[in-house]
């Protein structure tokens, strides 16, 4: 997703232009407020809900920042709470799949990896300010929430076995961007 960055930024722009009557928070207090709604169709397998809901959630998460910069609201302060209610986001997808009866452990692994990419990126640009890890590695968020996406597809269309599989790849792709970040992360710090 950060490689299309340059190409969905405009599209973005354009939508959030709008909505930036309302200042940025809500759109990220929106988001969180739907998280039980995705929790409540996951505890009733309804897979279609919980993808509609999982698209809302990820389409206010990234008008927020747009919106945000378009008010000229955009501070330290307001990327701090975002990142906050992304993390918290993070863990509810974790417990909706476990909800959908998904594999505890291969959840579990998926919401810590999930939890660590974000954390690695955090605390390497702490320890070396105004460098990056964008980019590094398979999975950043975007790429999580969509393939968590597809893979609610992937149970509604070829069902819970098919979509199963796919959950597997997804935390193995999850566990290595963890290793890679890691790895490049200590390598950059030396």
């Amino acid at each position: 997703m950060s490689r299309l960055r340059p190409y969905v930024g405009p599209i973005l722009e354009r939508v959030a232009k709008p909505l930036s009557r309302l200042p940025a928070w809500i759109y990220t207090l929106a988001a969180l407020m739907l998280s039980p709604l995705f929790l409540y169709s996951c505890s009733r397998s309804d897979v279609v809900m919980a993808l509609v809901l999982l698209l809302i959630i990820a389409c206010l998460d990234a008008v927020d920042g747009a919106v945000a910069r378009i008010r000229g609201e955009a501070s330290p302060r307001g990327a701090f709470m975002d990142s906050i209610t992304d993390r918290i986001v993070d863990v509810v997808l974790g417990v909706g799949f476990f909800l959908l009866r998904y594999n505890f452990l291969l959840v579990y692994l998926a919401t810590v990896s999930a939890l660590l990419i974000s954390y690695i990126r955090a605390r390497y640009e702490s320890l070396k300010p105004g460098s990056s890890l964008e980019g590094i590695g398979f999975l950043e968020r975007g790429d999580r929430v969509l393939l968590q996406a597809l893979i609610l597809i992937i149970h509604y269309v070829l069902g819970f076995e098919a979509a199963s599989i796919a959950y597997g790849g997804y935390v193995v792709l999850l566990i290595v961007t963890v290793i890679e970040r890691s790895l490049r992360a200590y390598k950059l710090l030396l």
